[in-house]
């Protein structure tokens, strides 16, 4: 039996990585790096506007701010 290594993507630099090694946002389901992750309290989101919006009940339509990635 062979191990296949799927690689994931970050959703904010575009590193291609081994899925593994990618957190995923708890709020948009989106795949991140551990150098693009934004913390917030224990866990971490893929942007600030994520973490904002899981602890002050932000809408999904209200999140202009995560095209700002950069």
């Amino acid at each position: 039996m062979t191990e296949t290594h799927e690689e994931g993507t970050c959703c904010r630099c575009g590193t291609e990585m081994d899925r593994k090694l990618l957190g995923r946002c708890p709020w948009c389901f989106r795949d991140f790096c551990h150098s693009c992750r934004f913390p917030r309290g224990v866990v971490d989101f893929c942007s600030r506007a994520c973490g904002e919006a899981m602890f002050h009940g932000g809408d999904s339509e209200d999140e202009g701010s995560d095209d700002d990635i950069g």
